[in-house]
């Protein structure tokens, strides 16, 4: 499976449970299978499924693109925290603890690579 394919069906598989326009009103049978597929879709994609490099340009190509999904994660998550302050909610902690781990895990990851 191409990582783009894996990429599509995560991203539907994650509209379904968000189910963000209300389309379908789901059994509580329904919205957790959906979140189980979910799940198992993203700990797929994120820890098992390897795309494996063939040359030094797709390494390079690799790196960019872990960069470019570091820095829209922090894009995100930093929107997610600042924008409820600006608008005096709550922040939520989930977004506050993913946006500490990302940090860590890049720090971490630079100090074991020097």
């Amino acid at each position: 499976m191409h990582a783009f394919a894996l990429s599509i069906i995560l991203s539907l598989a994650l509209l379904v449970v968000a189910n963000p326009f209300g389309w379908w009103m789901p059994t509580t049978f329904q919205s957790i299978a959906a979140g189980a597929v979910a799940f198992i879709l993203a700990v797929f994609a994120g820890m098992v499924y390897r795309d494996g490099a063939k040359d030094e340009r797709e390494l390079v190509l690799r790196a960019e693109a872990a960069r470019i999904g570091y820095l829209a994660g922090i894009a995100v998550l930093g929107a997610a925290v600042v924008v409820p302050l600006l608008t005096n909610d709550e922040v939520s902690r989930w977004a506050l603890g993913a946006l500490v781990a990302m940090i860590i895990a890049r720090l971490l990851a630079r100090h074991r690579a020097e």
